[in-house]
């Protein structure tokens, strides 16, 4: 099967979202009906098939939320690859992100990937498979295991924390509110 433009584009939109989506989200990105978003999904699930990913649709009252995995016949794989990437000395980009939820105590993925200015929903994954952040509702902390290996009984024993902070703070706060 052919995959449409329109296929690509949610497919794209669905993996940036890291966590998934809601089908009236994405047509509204693609300034579309719901619908048509929806008419879509069978397409893509037979596609992402042939790449051994799955799309996930949880159906709810007035929308599908919708979420990239991968198949299960490839877990023992993906076991290693997590294994290998605990085993690993963090990278700039995970040592960046734990930074930002050290001095923030709880944040976002839109906040962490405001202040790096990229997207970090993977960097925050690859952070809570080593168990060093967790993510409480929509925010992420920092885990008894973080604060271990940082050395330090809470935030406010980083260096220059009340400083940083308030400063990551109110830059975040003038680029929501204007």
């Amino acid at each position: 099967m052919k995959i449409s433009e329109l296929e690509k584009k949610i497919i794209n939109i669905i993996f940036a979202a890291g966590e998934g989506i809601d089908t009236i989200t994405v047509a509204k990105i693609l300034d579309l009906k719901k619908e048509e978003v929806e008419n879509s999904i069978l397409n893509i699930k037979n596609n992402l098939n042939n790449f051994g990913l799955e799309l996930i649709v949880s159906e709810n009252n007035s929308s599908n939320f919708l979420s990239l995995t991968t198949k299960s016949e490839y877990s023992n794989l993906l076991e290693t690859y997590f294994k290998v990437q605990t085993e690993e000395d963090l990278t700039p980009a995970q040592l960046q992100t734990l930074t930002i939820v050290a001095y923030l105590k709880e944040v976002s993925v839109q906040e962490v990937s405001f202040i790096r200015g990229i997207q970090s929903i993977q960097t925050l994954r690859a952070l809570s498979t080593r168990g060093l952040v967790k993510k409480l509702g929509e925010k992420y902390v920092l885990t008894l295991e973080a604060f271990k290996i940082l050395g330090i009984s809470s935030s406010d024993d980083l260096k220059d924390y009340e400083k940083l902070s308030q400063s990551l703070r109110s830059k975040l706060s003038e680029a929501l509110n204007g």
